[in-house]
């Protein structure tokens, strides 16, 4: 007889079994470890691990320098317009005093050496001009012979002339002790050397040495 079909129960379809809990076994966890030949569990190498740990150690780091950057930017900005803005109430910076340094002038040129009769006639303009009791000392160098007027303005005066000159010894006439010229346009040196080596002089005398002299002939 065929039998009858078994009606479906009233707590609804029967709940699936798995084949795990079928079997009596747990279900094994996801793991990285894997059994190798010999039975020793051991763990897969993972390459991108130390990559992935680098990358963040090198953003972590990035990003301290950052933030350093951008934190000594905000210090310095405000000290830096402090500096370039005046104060208020300051007064302006006081205007440069340093004097501009003044050029040297430049120096004179020397004068041109007298020619020998400049040189006799600025004997002659200083006997002219000089007060009794004075002595006016020349150097004629190698001039040889003195002109007549030099002479005339010596004659008869308190005034005395030492000529030092290339030729000989010094030679010291006084004014009131010397001779009258009037015959020659010049007379040289050596007569007047002559002439008044041996004169004493009343009113001066002739120097041991080289002195200052009022007027030189360089020729």
């Amino acid at each position: 007889m065929p039998q009858a079909a078994k009606e479906p129960s009233a707590a609804g379809p029967a709940p699936q079994t798995s084949l795990a809990a079928l079997s009596g076994t747990k279900p094994r966890k996801r793991t990285d470890a894997i059994r190798r030949s010999d039975g020793v569990l051991y763990r897969r190498r993972q390459w991108w691990r130390p990559l992935a740990a680098a990358l963040i150690v090198l953003c972590v780091i990035g990003a301290v320098y950052a933030g350093a950057a951008a934190l000594k930017g905000r210090i310095d900005q405000p000290a830096a317009s402090q500096v370039n803005s005046p104060a208020s109430g300051a007064a302006p910076p006081a205007a440069s005093t340093a004097a501009t340094p003044t050029p040297s002038p430049a120096p004179a040129p020397s004068p041109a050496p007298l020619s020998e009769a400049e040189f006799w006639d600025g004997v002659q303009t200083l006997l002219e001009s000089s007060g009794d009791a004075t002595l006016v000392k020349v150097d004629a160098g190698a001039s040889a012979q003195a002109p007549q007027p030099v002479l005339a303005a010596l004659f008869g005066r308190d005034v005395s002339l030492l000529i030092v000159w290339d030729g000989g010894e010094p030679i010291l006439i006084n004014g009131i002790n010397m001779y009258r010229y009037t015959k020659q346009p010049a007379y040289p040196l050596s007569l007047l050397y002559d002439t008044y080596r041996g004169f004493v002089m009343e009113h001066s005398a002739a120097p041991a040495d080289k002195p200052a002299f009022d007027l030189v002939f360089e020729g």
